[in-house]
């Protein structure tokens, strides 16, 4: 074979195996699984909010929330004796003139029409504590604090400050994110914060590496004409990482029956070389693709380091293991460096 082949550029052969891949794509099971454990897969339909966010109006900041013009007379709910208890939700309305304390994301209480920060505001003892139903009454005594006011040199909060509104952020059936994209961490925290507890994906695709080269060593310092290994257990892992389920690796002495053998046999749909995939007379991924009948679909790539890199389509058997079954051939350079670009 020529030393010669054409290439396509970087761009080119990414379009090409993303174009080929929805073939594959489409007879991929989809799978619903717990939320975490969707971390690394692909989204197999599109995801749309089942409630606004914030899903409920909050206090943006710890302080109190106000109604009316400063002073404002504190008043507090009675919150129970269990430390356990969640007293974001515990409110007590307000009326104008008066404020309560609030911590953020606390539950706006009704009446409120601004939040006044912590820092902002001084507390001082009044003359009455509030006897009303629900509020916990302070008692008459010369350390009771009972009014609320701003700090020196801060002015009163415009109505509407520091409270996030429900749907702010987003409204109840919005898109979160799209058919195809892949979890990650952080996405799938966001898509719990909205209520999702599973997600439909796509079962990850199998694929399975061929590790070649008489001169590799897979432990210890290479003697000159050895190389040691760069890609067992490496190489899997890049698989996973991109979303795949790595099956298990094989390598191969450079001997054409077995480069033979492990497309014949293997049944993942993705079968990946590292070494032999260069135009010399020893290497043999071309030699058996040739001879088994495989489409190319590019032969090289114009990157350095890495143009011998090749992927090709392998003839679908009518028997055997791999009946019916399309699988194609990544050829990746024996340079790691080449290879894992």
């Amino acid at each position: 074979m020529s030393h010669h082949i054409p290439s396509v550029s970087w761009q080119q052969a990414r379009q090409i195996l993303h174009e080929q891949g929805l073939d594959i794509a489409h007879h991929v099971k989809t799978e619903s699984l717990p939320l975490l454990a969707t971390i690394g897969h692909y989204l197999a339909d599109d995801v749309y909010s089942m409630m606004p966010v914030p899903h409920y109006s909050s206090s943006a900041m710890d302080g109190y929330a106000v109604a009316g013009a400063p002073p404002w007379r504190l008043v507090t709910p009675a919150y129970p004796e269990d430390s356990r208890a969640n007293i974001h939700r515990l409110t007590v309305p307000i009326a104008p003139g008066e404020a309560t304390p609030i911590l953020t994301g606390g539950l706006i209480p009704e009446g409120t029409e601004a939040i006044v920060r912590e820092e902002h505001s001084r507390l001082y003892e009044g003359a009455e504590a509030s006897s009303r139903p629900g509020v916990a009454a302070h008692l008459e005594t010369a350390s009771s604090i009972h009014y609320l006011d701003m700090a020196e040199g801060f002015e009163p909060p415009a109505v509407g400050a520091d409270i996030r509104h429900a749907g702010a952020e987003l409204e109840r059936g919005e898109l979160l994110a799209r058919h195809g994209d892949r979890i990650s961490a952080r996405m799938a925290a966001f898509l719990g914060t909205n209520g999702f507890d599973e997600l439909p994906v796509y079962a990850p695709i199998p694929v399975r590496c061929a590790f070649t080269g008489n001169e590799v060593i897979t432990f210890g310092v290479p003697a000159p004409g050895q190389v040691r290994d760069a890609f067992g257990g490496f190489m899997e892992h890049a698989i996973i990482s991109a979303g795949c389920e790595a099956r298990p690796s094989i390598r191969l002495a450079d001997v054409e029956s077995e480069f033979r053998t492990f497309l014949s046999t293997s049944t993942a749909r993705v079968l990946v070389f590292t070494g032999g995939s260069s135009t010399s007379g020893v290497d043999l991924v071309r030699k058996v693709l040739n001879d088994m009948g495989a489409t190319y679909l590019f032969e090289s790539v114009d990157v350095r380091p890495g143009h011998p890199a090749l992927a090709a389509r392998l003839p679908v058997p009518e028997t055997g293991p791999n009946s019916g079954r399309e699988r194609f051939v990544l050829g990746l350079p024996g340079n790691p460096l080449a290879a894992y670009t």
